[in-house]
């Protein structure tokens, strides 16, 4: 008999020997499905901590404005701004950072169009001695022209505005077809603001299209 319940514990222990290796590398090897996450205001999105049931974990929310998560590891966006959701299990914690926006707001509109447009809220480049960037600005979509070095500029205002429209002229046609397209695609009040800096920030010409 004692050799039978020896036998057995003997058993047990090569089992826990087996086991307990696996239990540490799950462990150590949780993690959330996102550790970071972009939402629009009222969406949802359910995060899981490994295989382990959303029930079992303690879920919390940073920014309860910004976003809540409920027992189940369901996240819902808010209002904008950013939140870290924590799940918490066997003393140990996991976050995610969660940021959410809101893309039909009237002030946010003409960035969403660059992104999908340009793939960014900005475009910069260096050519030829200019510096040309694109960006949005409230309601306006902004061409900004900067002289690397600086110009000197021996000529009248009116002079410079002449010689800046005779600059400008040649975009004037496509700006006009985006400008149509903006008032007709995110909003009627859309503008495009073209300027021309010298290198010390100096504006030396601006053209408003509205």
């Amino acid at each position: 008999m004692k050799r039978k319940f020896g036998a057995v514990v003997l058993m047990l222990l090569m089992l826990v020997a087996l086991i307990a290796p696996d239990r540490a590398i799950a462990a150590t090897s949780l993690k959330l499905s996102k550790a970071k996450a972009t939402m629009e205001v009222d969406s949802k999105l359910t995060l899981k901590l490994g295989d382990i049931t959303a029930t079992e974990v303690k879920w919390s929310s940073s920014a309860k404005k910004v976003a809540i998560v409920s027992t189940k590891g369901v996240i819902t966006a808010k209002g904008e701004g950013s939140a870290t959701i924590t799940a918490k299990y066997d003393d140990k914690s996991y976050t995610c950072k969660v940021t959410v926006v809101d893309s039909n707001k009237e002030e946010n509109k003409i960035e969403s169009y660059l992104k999908k447009e340009f793939g960014s809220t900005k475009v910069e480049e260096t050519s030829e001695g200019m510096k040309t960037k694109l960006y949005a600005s409230g309601k306006s979509l902004v061409f900004a022209m900067t002289f690397e070095e600086y110009v000197e500029i021996d000529v009248s205002e009116e002079e410079l505005e002449e010689a800046m429209d005779a600059v400008f002229e040649p975009m004037e046609e496509l700006l006009d077809t985006l400008l149509e397209e903006l008032q007709a695609n995110t909003y009627k009040d859309a503008k495009i603001i073209f300027r021309i800096y010298n290198s010390d920030k100096t504006l030396l010409y601006q053209k408003v299209l509205k």
